[in-house]
């Protein structure tokens, strides 16, 4: 484990429950693999572009087609995609609006889905082409979602990294943040404990 991949997308930025537990993440992950680093991407202080006409089109063309205005919206597409295929691991905060994801959050997978690059269609359907490796998604919520069948974050966040090739995503579910300072202060401890226990199992892995 020599390259930690950390994606935050609170719109509360540093002051959010999301920011401070993959901090927390981060450092028990920099303590377990002192020689490591830790590449941090927020889409919400630098924004990720929304995909518009021009840039669909921009990062679905063949290298054949390259225009200058293509090249840095490819560019930017390129550096996110070559962020995760670099990480040994990554790690997402990831607060639920609204029943789903940030739309920037949105927006950054919105540019890791190419064609040719991060998939292959195929006889067979759809084949990721990335190498496979953890994902840790901590997902924070006001209430409680799990086995109510109104989370759609959870799925998609799943769904999307097989889609590009990537099997071992986990969640670290930490609910009930606005329903009081009790519940609130029982769940970012037992966030903080399947946190320990996933570094423990990498550790051991």
């Amino acid at each position: 484990m020599n390259r930690l991949l950390v994606v935050q997308s609170s719109l509360n930025e540093d002051e959010s429950q999301s920011s401070q537990l993959t901090r927390y993440f981060s450092e028990l992950w920099q303590h377990s693999f002192p020689g490591g680093s830790v590449l941090i991407r927020d889409v919400v202080k630098r924004p990720v572009s929304h995909l518009s006409a021009e840039r669909l089109k921009a990062i679905t063309m063949s290298e054949k087609q390259t225009l200058k205005k293509r090249c840095s919206i490819v560019e930017e597409a390129d550096i996110f995609l070559q962020e995760v295929v670099d990480a040994d691991m990554i790690v997402i905060g990831a607060p639920m609006y609204n029943y789903s994801i940030a739309s920037q959050l949105k927006s950054w997978f919105d540019h890791l889905a190419r064609a040719g690059v991060s998939f292959k269609y195929t006889g067979k359907g759809p084949v990721g082409l990335l190498s496979s490796k953890p994902v840790i998604v901590i997902s924070t919520k006001g209430g409680h979602f799990q086995g109510k069948g109104i989370d759609h974050q959870s799925p998609f966040i799943k769904q999307f990294f097989e889609f590009i090739g990537i099997h071992e995503t986990y969640f670290v579910h930490v609910e009930g943040l606005d329903l009081g300072k009790e519940v609130q202060k029982e769940s970012i401890k037992e966030a903080k404990t399947k946190i320990a226990q996933i570094i423990r199992e990498l550790e051991n892995h």
